[in-house]
């Protein structure tokens, strides 16, 4: 009869441990086995289940997509994507649903286009996206994720053979000969598609929810757009679309002064180290003036999330161009959560919008 304990789990809540976890890949693994689908492929989300070397292999293909001059020619689209929702609002004050009109359409179209597929996709995809991260039921991927995830492969499957014959400008015409097999360009594709998607709806939803209950703050950035970076850094500090990852430990360490084995279990509670009184000044308040940075909302250390300049531009450009229509805005109705422990964006935003 064996003596060894069954694996445990630590929930790191401070900010310094919790970023000293991050910091470690080497002690604290991210690394995943494929989960094994219907089909008998695989899937696995790509960046996120990996270590050292691999992850930096996979990181090398995808960053040329996300460098600032690259972002930056998507400005303009990503603007008159806004302007056509916002459009489309009616002209007096009235009860609008930003999340089913804008916060989740809008990133699945940018995402689209860095992919390089086509926008009439796009509500397929939101159904497979909420399904794969169980948004239906609350879990992540049980039964009804597992067939969104046959659904989504099976999808870039198809859209990988057109483009061996007709390359688009996007990720999948750029990966198509760098990654190591199909199957890795199905598992980027997929990840960019529910983690591009999943935490820059959730970003928009709760930014514009903060403000609604804000009027002053609303008011303060209608006069001076420099505060928007701030107010998006302290929305992302005060609830991140992601509130919290794991890591495998590899070797005996201590961990705020508990000794774990290999095989034990490290979840990062950002959520938690993002109010550490110890290294936020009165951490329970929106304060986008606070003089301390460093939120963890995007990860820390080799996976630091490669899509944060594009979604902190998304968020910036949805400001900016509601800033220059309404004077002021305000909840309809209490928004409504997704049942989801790991991506907990808004279900619905009922808006009142009112122009000058």
């Amino acid at each position: 009869m064996s003596n060894k304990e069954a694996p445990r789990t630590l929930t790191v809540s401070h900010y310094l441990d919790a970023r000293r976890v991050l910091m470690d890949p080497l002690t604290f693994s991210s690394a995943r086995p494929l989960t094994t689908m219907a089909n008998g492929l695989g899937y696995s989300f790509v960046l996120f289940c990996q270590d050292p070397p691999e992850h930096g292999r996979l990181r090398m293909l995808i960053q040329r997509e996300f460098i600032s001059s690259r972002l930056q020619a998507l400005h303009g689209w990503i603007e008159s994507g806004v302007d056509t929702v916002l459009d489309g609002y009616p002209p007096a004050p009235t009860d609008v649903d930003v999340v089913a009109t804008l916060t989740l359409s809008l990133p699945m179209r940018v995402i689209n286009r860095l992919l390089g597929v086509a926008d009439a996709d796009s509500q397929a995809f939101k159904h497979w996206t909420a399904k794969a991260v169980g948004h239906q039921d609350g879990k992540l991927p049980a039964a009804l994720g597992r067939r969104a995830f046959v659904e989504l492969h099976k999808f870039f499957r198809g859209q990988i053979q057109a483009q061996r014959e007709q390359p688009a400008d996007g990720v999948i015409g750029h990966l198509l000969t760098r990654c190591a097999n199909e199957l890795e360009l199905i598992n980027f594709c997929v990840t960019l598609m529910i983690a591009g998607n999943e935490t820059t709806a959730s970003l928009l939803s709760y930014l514009l929810h903060l403000l609604a209950t804000r009027p002053a703050l609303w008011s303060a950035l209608r006069e001076d757009r420099s505060l928007i970076g701030a107010v998006i850094e302290e929305t992302l500090r005060f609830d991140p679309p992601i509130p919290f990852v794991s890591r495998l430990v590899t070797r005996p360490v201590v961990v705020e002064g508990v000794q774990l084995s290999r095989g034990d279990t490290v979840l990062v509670d950002i959520a938690a180290a993002n109010r550490d009184p110890e290294c936020f000044t009165d951490p329970e308040a929106f304060n986008p003036t606070r003089r301390e940075k460093g939120h963890l909302a995007f990860s820390h250390g080799i996976h630091y999330c490669i899509g944060a300049g594009l979604t902190r531009l998304e968020a910036e450009i949805v400001l900016n161009r509601m800033l220059d229509r309404y004077v002021a805005i305000a909840l309809a109705a209490p928004g409504e959560r997704y049942p989801n422990e790991y991506f907990r964006g808004l279900k619905s935003l009922h808006l009142s919008l009112q122009r000058p």
